[in-house]
């Protein structure tokens, strides 16, 4: 048991020790006896935050690139009659790109006007002598001579 209480012993004593150095004064630190300027030292400067319009722009040279490439094909064949932008122009929403040109669309509007026409006359000319003959059968119905 000697050496138990020897350890214990030696264990007091080096607590103790480390206790006086632990409660000695401190050289290290100044003495602070003004609070407020302490205070003033650390402060920060703070705003408060508010909704509004941002304002400020940011202009930088950028390219895009797509994700993915398509070709573009026409529903019909037609020709680009005038090309008014180029590459690397730059274009806004509703803007004319290119005006095509369709002769078979040309033809065949031609075509569906001339056979509107044509009915519309066939059409005119038989309402015509469709009065000719009711105006025929009402006179008869009539009494009146017929010429």
């Amino acid at each position: 048991m000697t050496t138990n209480n020897s350890i214990r012993i030696i264990f007091a004593a080096v607590m103790l020790a480390g206790g006086g150095v632990s409660c000695g004064v401190s050289q290290s630190k100044p003495d602070n006896k003004n609070p407020e300027a302490a205070v003033a030292a650390n402060a920060v400067k703070t705003f408060a935050l508010k909704k509004d319009v941002f304002s400020a722009s940011l202009r930088i040279p950028g390219e895009l690139q797509a994700f993915q490439q398509v070709d573009l094909y026409a529903k019909v064949n037609s020709f680009v009659k005038k090309l008014y932008v180029d590459v690397g122009s730059n274009v806004s929403a509703g803007q004319l790109l290119a005006t095509m040109e369709a002769p078979e669309l040309n033809a065949q509007l031609a075509g569906a006007e001339s056979r509107l026409r044509q009915r519309y006359h066939v059409a005119t000319v038989h309402q015509g002598s469709q009065f000719a003959a009711t105006s025929r059968a009402s006179l008869r119905d009539t009494g009146s001579p017929e010429k």
